[in-house]
């Protein structure tokens, strides 16, 4: 709803406010034409009763532009009932006539061409402009009179000669309506230059557009019937608030990870302004959390949602988790785009529109234009560095290759990026060498980022993996953070209290070095992980192409099923022990999508081929990719895990949705349960972990690896993120043979003060903004 706070009315000449007018809500008018967080006055003056003057001005958020088109059809449907329409200021902003004053009645700008006279510094399509609005009689048609309250001209006189038109009449006014009282005069009238310096300057409006309103006869008995109706019904509305929204009466779980407290949270804006006992406070919006648990916004410190946001910018399928945040990019990222890459691989989500940016002040800002519900950050992937300066293949770097590498991760630190991740598993991960990914990471490290890495072996490496990961911290001097801690190996399971020992020495050595883990047993890849590294080089038709050469047959089924003695490959057929632990998420090609949701044995005794047949002919007709979900560790290990201290929770998911485009395909259940799995599973049925303690893995602990510093704990003066749930329903739904379902439990979530989850309804607010690091000056 438009915010009612600051309205204006005056029947039969009462005048009790500092402009000399009676409080009181516009109401429906204020609802067509204010877009969401607007401020609106109307203003009638004298027992004539006639309209006067009505201002209406919005604070545009960050994702206006994505509005427009909502805020044109309010319009449109205002113009129907009141008569509004919008016209341009000034020659900057159309050069459309501001009306027809011998037709006062016609609309003067076509609401269906008028996207095409604005860009994206007006009013409608900016971030932070003011509109202006006019309403006048027939008889009045566009005034440039200033009257107490009223209008500024801005067409015929320049600010100051209104300034001195205005403190004139106004003190010529004042003179007139002096009183006496026991021999002191005084006045009713404030002092006119105090009462100018309210109001806007020329200058403060040449950038915002201006709406003008036309009052038909037959519309002005409505009018009066409409205003009075208001009077009675809504003045209480009228009176200022103490907070937007007011969070009252629910368990507050900070993300300190400190005990519980009963209280309430007042929301001012994008910010948190008190939290405590808030009795006798007033909101706009009151949410009562009786019986509800009250966090901050979960951040999901390794999501994979680069591409599917630009799709759906809900992200349903996470912010009915609760998250407000999501740290996107791991080997690859959004950017940069462009080098040595192959083209194809940089598309838009499942309609395989191209890119239409080359870095991450372009990716950022297409996020922006369209609009994000929950914040987003993102590392820049070694990976994507790597292909866009070596392309497709492995093989050593030259000193130019590095020094342009360096160049690549200093550029995206100065546009935003959070640190350096890496993939080191499969291509083109696994062709970067240690002293490769050191200087990427140096580069970053004067910006104060971090190292979030895929480690190169989960499996029967994963100890000198760990010691990899260290070594470039060390050596780059930055904080390292292992992407989903694991022992992704059948015959390694049960050794994760010696991997957590090791992590553990390392911490009390002085390495800063964390992990985080979802809590399932199954991880997500492609059945092309399958595929030896060497096989991969220069990209995915050239590894079809071998794949289909009978010469290479013998060695590729080989090292598949037994590995490649004396590599640090991570062979993801040896980890899982068999075809049957791969469960197939999606095809691209129509003929194969009945095999959705199946095991790889169950395919290959479908199509009744030998397996390795069936492996080649899946990736030949599916341009070389089948994500695949591989149950490739054990669930202890991962329980063991989860509860370490320095070990937090992120989704490794992508925001999808039950329906629409991303609702195709067999996903990752963590897609949609990993929050409400550790809340309902671990916390309240198997008490693996304090509520506390569960809360700060998913909040504060993935706010500081980032450096971002203003999120993550319910505190005064942090941004607004909060997500209020019920701790005793609160379930993940999803399972790995039905995945497309939403978690329970979880009734609000807020993102930058605006609710986006309000009960079982995603409101389709969009607030989301860029996450930057707060702590990183440069060293």
């Amino acid at each position: 709803m438009p915010d009612t706070a600051l309205h204006g009315i005056d029947f039969a000449g009462e005048r009790h406010d500092g402009f000399g007018h009676q409080m009181l809500p516009c109401g429906a008018l204020a609802d067509a034409l204010a877009d969401l967080g607007g401020r609106n006055r109307i203003q009638i003056l004298g027992n004539r009763q006639r309209v006067d003057a009505f201002e209406h001005a919005v604070r545009w958020r960050e994702n206006a532009p994505a509005r427009s088109h909502q805020q044109l059809e309010l319009l449109e449907h205002a113009w129907k009932c009141f008569r509004i329409a919008i016209v341009p200021l000034n020659d900057a902003l159309g050069g459309v006539a501001p009306t027809n004053k011998h037709q006062p009645d016609k609309l003067p700008v076509d609401l269906a061409t008028l996207p095409g006279n604005l860009n994206e510094q007006t009013a409608l399509a900016g971030c932070h402009g003011k509109a202006r609005v006019r309403l006048g009689g027939r008889e009045q048609h566009l005034q440039t009179l200033i009257e107490t309250g009223g209008l500024i001209s801005l067409m015929r006189k320049n600010a100051r000669q209104h300034q001195q038109d205005f403190i004139h009449r106004t003190e010529r006014r004042s003179s007139q309506s002096q009183v006496c009282a026991g021999g002191r005069v005084e006045s009713r009238r404030q002092n006119p230059e105090r009462r100018w310096s309210r109001l806007s300057t020329l200058e403060k409006f040449k950038r915002h557009s201006t709406v003008v309103v036309h009052w038909p006869t037959f519309m002005r008995s409505v009018t009066y019937t409409l205003a009075a109706l208001l009077f009675v019904l809504m003045s209480a509305a009228a009176r200022a608030q103490d907070f937007d929204l007011l969070i009252r009466g629910g368990l507050i779980v900070d993300g300190t990870g400190n005990p519980a407290f009963h209280g309430d949270i007042g929301i001012r804006e994008d910010r948190i302004a008190a939290l405590g006992h808030l009795t006798g406070k007033t909101a706009k919006r009151i949410v009562d959390a009786q019986s509800l648990t009250v966090a901050p916004g979960f951040i999901d410190i390794h999501n994979h949602s680069d591409y599917t946001l630009l799709v759906d910018g809900n992200a349903e399928s996470m912010i009915r988790q609760g998250v407000t945040s999501m740290i996107l990019g791991e080997g690859e990222s959004a950017a940069p785009i462009g080098g040595k890459q192959e083209a194809r691989e940089h598309h838009v989500g499942p309609n395989g529109a191209p890119a239409d940016w080359t870095d991450f002040d372009g990716y950022f800002a297409r996020l922006l234009r369209q609009g994000i519900s929950p914040n987003v950050g993102s590392y820049v992937g070694s990976g994507q560095v790597w292909t866009y300066v070596h392309g497709e293949c492995a093989g050593p770097v030259t000193p130019g290759e590095l020094d342009q590498m360096r160049a690549l991760v200093r550029q995206a630190m100065e546009q935003g990026a959070l640190g350096v991740s890496s993939s080191l598993s499969g291509p083109p991960g696994s062709w970067i060498d240690t002293g490769t990914l050191v200087a990427m990471c140096e580069a970053a490290a004067a910006y104060g980022a971090s190292y979030s890495t895929h480690m190169r072996t989960e499996g029967r490496g994963v100890f000198e993996s760990v010691a990899e990961a260290l070594e470039i911290g060390r050596r780059a001097h930055v904080p390292v953070d292992i992407i989903h801690l694991k022992i992704a190996e059948h015959s390694m399971w049960g050794q994760m209290p010696e991997l957590v020992s090791t992590i553990a020495r390392a911490r009390a050595q002085g390495y800063d070095v964390q992990a985080n883990v979802y809590p399932y047993r199954a991880g997500q890849n492609d059945l092309a992980s399958i595929i030896p590294p060497w096989a991969h080089e220069g990209g995915a038709e050239a590894m079809i192409r071998r794949l289909k050469d009978p010469a290479l047959r013998p060695r590729l089924e080989n090292e598949i099923q037994r590995g490649i003695a004396g590599s640090n490959w991570y062979d993801h057929y040896t980890a899982t022990g068999g075809w049957d632990g791969m469960l197939l998420v999606s095809f691209t090609n129509p003929k194969y999508k009945r095999f959705e949701g199946m095991r790889m044995n169950q395919v290959i005794t479908e199509l009744n081929k030998p397996p390795i047949d069936v492996l080649f002919e899946l990736l030949e007709a599916n341009a070389g990719s089948v994500p695949t979900v591989y149950f490739h560790h054990s669930e202890e290990d991962m329980r063991n895990a989860l509860k370490q201290p320095f070990v937090s929770i992120g989704s490794d998911g992508t925001a999808v949705a039950t329906e629409g485009p991303l609702a195709a395909g067999h996903p990752h259940p963590r897609y949609y349960g990993t929050f409400p799995r550790v809340l309902g599973r671990y916390v309240r049925q198997e008490k693996l972990m304090t509520l506390e303690e569960a809360i700060r893995k998913m909040t504060s602990a993935n706010a500081a690896k980032v450096g971002i510093l203003d999120r993550g704990i319910l505190r005064p003066g942090m941004r607004a993120d909060v997500t209020v749930f019920d701790a005793t329903r609160i379930l993940d739904n999803a399972t790995y043979e039905k995945p497309h379902q939403y978690a329970t439990g979880v009734a609000y979530v807020i993102v930058n003060g605006q609710l986006v989850l309000d009960g079982v309804r995603h409101t389709g607010a969009r607030p989301g903004r860029i996450l930057k690091r707060q702590d990183s000056g440069r060293t």
